[in-house]
């Protein structure tokens, strides 16, 4: 998945937005905002979203 983030998310990344990273996450969160996740999936993706 965090390869096809970063391939779809790669045109939104340019000398304005240099950091292909955000481009991704930004992608990523846009994508869940629009749909509901199954419990186990919204779980992972909390905890991958939390800070060591």
């Amino acid at each position: 998945m965090c390869d096809w983030l970063c391939r779809v998310s790669a045109d939104e990344a340019d000398d304005e937005r240099p950091d292909r990273d955000d481009a991704a996450f930004t992608l990523f969160a846009d994508l869940i905002q629009e749909s509901l996740l199954p419990p186990e999936v919204s779980a992972v993706v909390d905890k991958a979203g939390e800070r060591p």
